[in-house]
């Protein structure tokens, strides 16, 4: 009995050893502690207990994009600064991004940025051991003058890469594969109506589809009536609904509300 006990009591001294997360809720593990705005993180984790974490630091006095990879006892397994994914021209008022973890492990970023000028979507795919996979810059998913924002991003179970995203009053919808082929053609497929669409979210669906969220606003910013709407897409991108499901069309929804709860039934 007392080298069970003293087996349980080396264990747990052991792990204790090894973990970094706080234990004391007051006390949060740091992530980033640096001079400057460190803004909008994102996490995921990974079904092996990995876990991404991302966010805009200010520290260089551009809004630059940083990624780091914890092990389920909280380590930090790459620089404690985290790695540099893009430090690009950024503007100074910055709007939602995202984070996925596909298959593989690689984690998916998508954000937009001013480097060639306008605003524009970029991805980047960063493998386990901080490899830049579709390149040091990225892929551009768009390059236009339109107002390119709040990009989103899930995994199909194809294991093919969904990006959507706001450009002026309509819905860019992207593909991508794991080697950075963009399958829904150079500019992606465009979602518009009568009024204007913001705000999607997506969740994968079947093999290799997606149902997006999205908002149709009518009138002018902030004093706008929106209604939440939802389709699917096939693989191809097409829309399997004959018409989009309506989430709600009572008009109660405020011009503040971005992002709704949105998950996946099973």
């Amino acid at each position: 009995m007392k080298n069970i006990s003293f087996l349980f009591i080396g264990l747990f001294f052991s792990f204790q050893a090894f973990a970094q997360w706080a234990i004391d809720p007051a006390e949060n593990t740091s992530i980033a502690i640096a001079s400057g705005e460190q803004a909008i993180p994102k996490i995921s984790t990974s079904d092996d207990g990995m876990s991404y974490v991302s966010w805009f630091s200010n520290e260089s006095g551009n809004y630059d994009v940083i990624l780091q990879k914890l092990d389920v006892f909280g380590n930090k397994l790459w620089a404690d600064e985290g790695l540099l994914i893009s430090d690009n021209d950024a503007m100074s008022s910055l709007t939602d991004w995202d984070m996925a973890i596909d298959q593989d492990n690689h984690a998916i970023l998508a954000f937009q940025d001013v480097r060639t000028g306008p605003n524009n979507i970029y991805a980047y795919r960063i493998s386990p051991e901080g490899g830049f996979i579709w390149g040091d810059d990225g892929l551009a998913l768009s390059n236009n003058d339109a107002f390119e924002a709040s990009p989103k991003v899930c995994i199909t179970n194809a294991g093919n890469a969904v990006f959507a995203w706001q450009s002026d009053d309509v819905i860019i919808i992207q593909k991508v594969a794991p080697d950075g082929t963009l399958l829904w053609g150079d500019d992606g497929i465009a979602i518009s109506g009568g009024d204007a669409y913001s705000w999607p979210q997506l969740i994968p669906v079947g093999d290799d589809e997606v149902i997006m969220k999205y908002y149709n606003d009518i009138g002018q910013f902030p004093y706008i009536t929106r209604h939440a709407y939802a389709q699917r897409y096939d693989a191809d991108g097409n829309g399997v609904w004959a018409e989009p499901a309506i989430i709600s069309d009572a008009g109660g929804i405020s011009a503040w509300t971005q992002v709704l709860p949105f998950i996946n039934d099973g």
